[in-house]
């Protein structure tokens, strides 16, 4: 059994996969994508034949190749053996899929690169992953539609981060996400029950990434004290430390 995981250590997403992959108990081997504005490994043509969509992480399984977070630790669970990473019951399924849903749902680019908007509402960055994205587009029409829908989606990330108000927006959406982690953890150990599931997963990477980000004092000193403890407790898990979760230092240019 060969099982390859193509990620980067700082995409959220692919250190949600990481986590699962590893409180199954899975063996597998990484690839590293480099997805900086200087590489753009995402875009190899090598790359795309396994990922139409151009991001990270996409799990290898022998022949079966797998993308989008969600599908791959749906795909890690039911395939392999290990602990059951989503409920049995259809209430507790649900959850964890809800949960799934909404940690998904925020723009954590917002929170990367708003900090990093000149006065004009302009991030270098973005900026240069457009450029980039327009010359490849001149020397790869083959690649055209995967191209223009970056384009299109970069112009809009763009339009967002030059407005204020849209850029608070998605801040105060991560914190009403905090506030309903704290609520969910009144009566339970864990996100959706008394087990780690893979709603835990995602969980860990979110709160991790706002941390990075200096959004800590929003659960720290008696602000959030189920989430608090909750965060101290799957830091101390080994899937933090083997999957490279990242909270403090953040490296990521993509």
């Amino acid at each position: 059994m060969a099982v390859t995981l193509y990620d980067h250590e700082a995409s959220i997403c692919s250190q949600m996969a990481r986590v699962t992959l590893h409180e199954k108990g899975v063996a597998f081997d990484r690839r590293r994508i480099d997805i900086g504005v200087a590489a753009n490994e995402q875009f190899a043509p090598w790359y795309v034949a396994l990922n139409p969509r151009a991001v990270v992480p996409t799990l290898k399984h022998d022949d079966a190749v797998v993308t989008d977070t969600l599908r791959i630790c749906a795909y890690v669970d039911r395939t392999f053996e290990g602990p059951a990473l989503c409920p049995a019951d259809p209430d507790g399924r649900d959850r964890n899929a809800g949960w799934m849903r909404d940690i998904m749902a925020p723009h954590y680019g917002v929170l990367l690169y708003g900090p990093l908007v000149d006065e004009d509402g302009r991030c270098g960055t973005i900026d240069a992953r457009h450029h980039y994205l327009e010359t490849m587009l001149e020397q790869a029409p083959e690649q055209g539609e995967l191209l223009r829908a970056r384009l299109a989606g970069n112009e809009r990330f763009t339009a967002i981060l030059k407005d204020p108000t849209q850029r608070q927006g998605f801040v105060d959406a991560c914190r009403r996400l905090v506030v309903a982690m704290d609520d969910a953890l009144a009566n339970r150990a864990f996100l959706v029950d008394d087990s780690f599931r893979i709603a835990d997963a995602f969980a860990m990477a979110a709160v991790a990434r706002f941390e990075s980000h200096g959004y800590a004092h929003w659960w720290e000193q008696g602000a959030l004290p189920r989430l608090a403890a909750y965060y101290e407790r799957v830091q101390q898990r080994p899937s933090w430390t083997a999957a490279g979760v990242l909270s403090k230092d953040l490296n990521y240019d993509g």
